[in-house]
């Protein structure tokens, strides 16, 4: 979850505050299975060696976000801000401690005012390194 609180800017504007929040499902689909036994940790050379290898998995997720209305010179823009909730599907390729993920994520619900326009979809990709 990621809150981001606006204060005021220049000629007396405040931009919306905004929010979003996420939940997701993640299936491994090729590769080692992931292994959730709390407490049995090989954190030795064999434990490195295994993390390593390739692996896919299949992602879901359900986010939502919310945007603020905006206030220039005490007025409030009334066709600023809006909410919607995504549904996310995608894959997430894992090696050698970096992940590429590639998703597209469909509105399930918006309402957007006439200041945004409206997202038929978004097509995702990341690149992430761990250390």
């Amino acid at each position: 979850m990621v809150y981001q609180r606006s204060t005021r800017g220049s000629q007396q504007t405040r931009l919306g505050d905004r929010a979003q929040a996420s939940v997701g499902l993640v299936r491994r689909l090729i590769g080692q299975k992931i292994d959730y036994h709390p407490g049995e940790h090989d954190h030795g050379l064999q434990a490195d060696a295994e993390r390593h290898d390739a692996t896919l998995d299949g992602v879901l997720e359900l986010s939502g976000e919310w945007e603020g209305r905006e206030r220039e010179s005490g007025r409030t823009d009334r066709f600023s801000g809006g909410r919607a909730l995504y549904l996310s599907p995608g894959l997430r390729f894992n090696a050698a401690n970096w992940s590429l993920t590639l998703g597209v994520s469909v509105p399930l619900a918006q309402d957007i005012r006439l200041s945004h326009s409206s997202t038929s979809h978004r097509l995702r990709l990341g690149v992430v390194r761990g250390f």
